[in-house]
């Protein structure tokens, strides 16, 4: 597991070796409020055997702690933007939230917190997406298509807040969620976008649907997470870039995730990023390629 610099490629710090990860690792995510002074990373062993979540201190290579998790398939773990001694991971069947414990001899323990993170009936199948709002609360997008809402009681616990109009927020699964600076989340379905409203019970004020009936939402970031012009970018199922926002028409930035002949064919984008200063964005593909592409441009 390496750590890179952005600018000169260098890297900063490799992490682990060959047999602290039983398989791949699925996923990552820096710490907010240390300023990502710790990397939780999700160990990708699955069919029947229990991943492995790992928590680094990645300046100091230290392994401040690790856990099993469902016996289930985990998808993603994160931790909490406000508090980095609580963890999230979700999955098939389960949404699960954790704690970081100091023990007395200075080691720390992650616990999973049994009283959050408890369905009112039966679990969706699969947990596909995550956020959070602007007050801490949970918000998760399952197979079925439905939004749950999991706010802190008294005793810190992530407990289900039901709200009716998000048991069907979706037709499909919501594949993509994302909480925008004045408190608007988005939800991406199928070629469907809705944003709600956070401050005001969840209300759903904005849907939008891609001309093309064949396009599938897979991955969502914001142009500028900074800027309040609602300007996001999307990549689709049949390997698209998409540039635009709920108020007008998304328009294809590029069409195709490649590195050259042969290579990202059939392998769409599954995750995109945008820079924070450049008119550019990043996509990583099936095909083992990281690219960055010029909006301005139009080109890798």
């Amino acid at each position: 597991l390496r750590i890179w610099d952005a600018e000169g490629l260098g890297t900063f710090v490799a992490l682990g070796d060959a047999d602290l990860f039983q398989s791949c690792v699925t996923s990552l995510n820096f710490s907010t409020e240390s300023q990502g002074a710790y990397l939780l990373a999700l160990d990708g062993v699955a069919n029947g055997h229990r991943q492995t979540m790992f928590i680094f201190d990645w300046q100091t290579r230290r392994l401040v702690a690790k856990t099993k998790t469902s016996r289930e398939p985990v998808r993603r773990a994160v931790f909490h933007p406000d508090d980095d001694s609580s963890l999230v991971s979700l999955g098939r069947r389960h949404v699960h939230f954790w704690r970081i414990f100091q023990e007395e001899d200075g080691r720390s323990r992650i616990l999973r917190d049994k009283k959050s993170g408890l369905f009112e009936a039966s679990p969706p199948d699969d947990v596909l997406s995550l956020s959070f709002d602007l007050v801490g609360n949970a918000i998760t997008g399952d197979s079925s298509g439905c939004l749950n809402l999991w706010v802190r009681d008294e005793e810190d616990a992530f407990v289900l807040r039901s709200l009716d109009h998000l048991q069907r927020a979706h037709r499909g699964p919501i594949t993509c969620l994302r909480i925008l600076g004045d408190g608007t989340l988005l939800s991406t379905s199928g070629s469907c976008i809705r944003a709600w409203d956070t401050l005001n019970d969840y209300s759903l004020v904005k849907e939008r649907i891609l001309n093309e009936s064949t396009e599938s939402l897979v991955a969502l970031a914001v142009k500028s997470p900074r800027s309040s012009d609602g300007r996001l970018v999307m990549a689709t199922s049949s390997n698209s870039l998409l540039e635009g926002s709920l108020q007008d028409r998304f328009s294809c930035v590029v069409q195709g995730h490649s590195l050259g002949p042969g290579l990202g064919v059939a392998n769409g984008a599954v995750s995109v990023a945008t820079h924070p200063r450049e008119h550019s964005i990043v996509t990583c593909a099936g095909d083992r390629g990281v690219c960055k592409w010029s909006t301005l441009h139009r080109r890798l």
